[in-house]
C-alpha cells in the first residue's frame, strides 16, 4: 500500500525514486513490478524523458516486452534530443533481443528510417554490437542502410564501427567497399587506420585499398597540419611502408609502393624522413 502511495505521489522527484529501487526489484517479480511502473508513471509524461525510466526499460526488455512496447513507441514520439536517442537505442535493443517480434521489428524500422537523432540511437548500438558473431551480419546490412544518411551527427557514428573490427570476414569487407564508395567517407577518422593496423598481416590487400581511398579522397589535406585530417598521415604512411617492406607477394608490394609515392607526391613529411632514414 505505501508503494502505490509513492506512486501516485504528486512529485515526479518521488516517482523516479521509486522507479530506480523497481530496476534492482525485477530480477524477483518482473509482471508485479512492471505493473507498479505502469501506475507510476499514470499522468508524468515527463518521467519519459528521465535516464531513470530508459534504464529500467532497458532491464524490463528482456522479461516482458509486450508490457514495455507502449513506452517505446511514446518515447521515440517526444521532442528532446536525448530522449529521441535513447528511445531509438531502446528499440534497437528490443529488436536485437527479440529478432522475430513483430513489434520489436516495426519500432526498429521507424527508427531506421525515422528522424536525425532517431538515427543517431540506432547506429550508436549497431555499431557496438558488431562484434557479437550472430548479430554481425543483420548489424552491418542495417548500417549499410545509414552509409548516406543525409545527416552528419549519423555518418559520424557509422564511422567509429572501426574501433570495434579486429578482423576482415567476407561481410565486414563488403561493408568497408561500400563505406570506402559512400558520404560516410566524409567522416573519415583515425579509428580507420588503427583497423588497418591490425589487418595489415592478414589481408594487405584491403589494407592498401582502404588507405588508397583515403588519399584519394582527403588529398594534399591529409599532409595539412592545419587541417584535422592531418592527424591520418603519420599511420597512414607508415602503414603503406611496412606492408612494402615486410610483404613477401610482389603484387602487393608494388600496389604499396605506387601508394606510398602517392603519399610522396602529395608532400608527406612520413614519406620523406622514411626515404631519408633509409638513405642514411
Amino acid at each position: 500500500m505505501q508503494v502505490k502511495k509513492i506512486a501516485g505521489d504528486p512529485s515526479s522527484a518521488v516517482r523516479s525514486c521509486l522507479i530506480e529501487m523497481l530496476i534492482f526489484l525485477l530480477r524477483f517479480n518482473n509482471k508485479k513490478v512492471i505493473d507498479i511502473f505502469n501506475f507510476t508513471l499514470l499522468n508524468k509524461d515527463e518521467l519519459l524523458d528521465c535516464n531513470v525510466t530508459w534504464h529500467f526499460i532497458y532491464y524490463a526488455l528482456n522479461k516482458n516486452l509486450s508490457q514495455i512496447v507502449k513506452y517505446l513507441d511514446l518515447i521515440i514520439c517526444k521532442e528532446k534530443k536525448d530522449t529521441l536517442i535513447n528511445g531509438a537505442i531502446l528499440c534497437t535493443h528490443a529488436y536485437l533481443s527479440h529478432l522475430n517480434d513483430s513489434n520489436a521489428n516495426r519500432l526498429f524500422k521507424k527508427c531506421l528510417k525515422g528522424s536525425k537523432y532517431l538515427q543517431v540511437g540506432v547506429t550508436k548500438v549497431l555499431v557496438n554490437n558488431i562484434d557479437e558473431l550472430r548479430l554481425t551480419r543483420g548489424c552491418l546490412n542495417n548500417l549499410m542502410k545509414l552509409l548516406n544518411s543525409e545527416h552528419k551527427e549519423v555518418r559520424k557514428e557509422v564511422s567509429l564501427i572501426f574501433a570495434n573490427l579486429s578482423y576482415a570476414t567476407p561481410p565486414i569487407k563488403r561493408f568497408i567497399l561500400k563505406y570506402l564508395k559512400s558520404k560516410a567517407i566524409n567522416e573519415v577518422n583515425k579509428s580507420i587506420l588503427k583497423y588497418v593496423n591490425k589487418i595489415k598481416e592478414r589481408d594487405p590487400e584491403l589494407s592498401l585499398i582502404i588507405l588508397n581511398r583515403i588519399l584519394d579522397y582527403l588529398g594534399g589535406d591529409i599532409f595539412d597540419i592545419r587541417k584535422s585530417s592531418a592527424m591520418l598521415e603519420e599511420d597512414l604512411v607508415e602503414i603503406t611502408f611496412y606492408i612494402h617492406k615486410y610483404n613477401s607477394n610482389s603484387y602487393v608490394r608494388d600496389k604499396a609502393l605506387d601508394v606510398f609515392e602517392k603519399a610522396l607526391n602529395l608532400g608527406s613529411r612520413t614519406a620523406y624522413k622514411l626515404i631519408e632514414n633509409i638513405e642514411k
